[in-house]
């Protein structure tokens, strides 16, 4: 809530001393855009682009490089909702705007590059979305130094593709890359190692080398978990929910290598463990939100709190105890 508010009111104190059509207003427009995006407000999201959009147009002859950026913006947008058929052609146009104004090796150019692949991805034709890729690759190889994120980012991605082709070797190749890049420079219990580790640990589970994917995703639920105690210590409503949903993610991944390793006693312990640490992470959120309502609450809410906390309790006692001698469907009902 503190985060939007200051978006609103960055963009209020911008429109009045900047203009309601300036660029500052403009860029901010974006900024609070993506942040309606990232909670899923994708109605607000579009309002914000579009705003933003018609003012670069305004400001700038047709074709230049900061109105691709806003069509950059709506395409995100579109593919976010699944529409890849609206979401193609605002890459496409974004991508020709900037070759054309400012070479083709622009900085942004790999963004929507990426987007496009993605989009090729869905439709099954992953031949283009590598080539897609590796051409994305280049440009930040030229524009970073070759140990940047961004580079390592794009490798993983790459790295999936490669992986779901079946060349095996190129992929194994392009994830020890970007983890080396992403351990070098971003830490080893960073969020974005994980997940780099787990899709490696597909790998390994695609290549039959059960053993290095259990041991490759049991550092990376290591890692969630070391962030996961971090961010619901600490962190905002929003990042404790990507944290959950990480977590939610994490522990599928784990059940579905234990269901392929279904005979190795490791990864049956590794996905209840798994299992055990989301119940676990997900109570101690419900408690931590209860414990925060029950500070801010009047009497009154604190009555209602309290008789919600007493009838929870006697339908997880009904539900544990079973039938005890009655019949099951008026156990049923009593539990339903």
């Amino acid at each position: 809530a503190m985060a939007e508010w200051l978006h609103g009111r960055t963009l209020t104190l911008m429109e009045k001393l900047y203009g309601a059509q300036s660029l500052d207003v403009s860029v901010e427009l974006e900024n609070f855009g993506e942040f309606c995006l990232n909670k899923g407000d994708y109605v607000r999201a579009g309002s914000m682009f579009e705003r933003s959009f018609t003012i670069r147009e305004n400001l700038y002859p047709s074709g230049h490089a900061s109105i691709a950026y806003a069509l950059y913006e709506l395409a995100n947008l579109s593919r976010t909702q699944g529409n890849d058929a609206e979401a193609e052609p605002l890459y496409l146009r974004a991508v020709e705007m900037w070759e054309r104004t400012s070479g083709s090796s622009f900085p942004d150019i790999p963004l929507a590059l990426q987007g496009l692949a993605m989009i090729s991805s869905a439709r099954g034709d992953d031949a283009k979305a590598e080539k897609l890729y590796l051409r994305a690759l280049r440009i930040h190889e030229q524009q970073f130094d070759a140990t940047h994120p961004s580079v390592a980012l794009t490798l993983n991605e790459l790295a999936n593709i490669q992986r779901d082709r079946g060349q095996f070797l190129l992929a194994e190749s392009s994830y020890d890359r970007a983890l080396m890049i992403l351990e070098n420079s971003l830490g080893p219990n960073h969020p974005d190692v994980a997940a780099v580790l787990s899709n490696l640990s597909t790998l390994h589970a695609a290549k039959g080398s059960i053993a290095e994917a259990i041991t490759v995703q049991a550092r990376a639920n290591a890692i969630n978990e070391h962030n996961l105690s971090l961010n619901l210590a600490s962190g905002s409503e929003r990042w404790k929910l990507a944290s959950l949903t990480i977590l939610m993610n994490q522990t599928n991944k784990t059940i579905s290598l234990a269901q392929v390793a279904a005979s190795d006693a490791r990864a049956s312990a590794l996905a209840a463990s798994a299992v055990l640490q989301r119940k676990g992470r997900v109570q101690d959120a419900m408690f931590n939100t209860l414990v925060t309502l029950r500070q801010r609450a009047g009497l009154k809410e604190q009555k209602l709190l309290e008789e919600l906390n007493q009838t929870t309790a006697q339908l997880a006692a009904l539900s544990l105890s079973g039938v005890q001698g009655i019949a099951p469907s008026e156990h049923r009902k009593q539990i339903t």
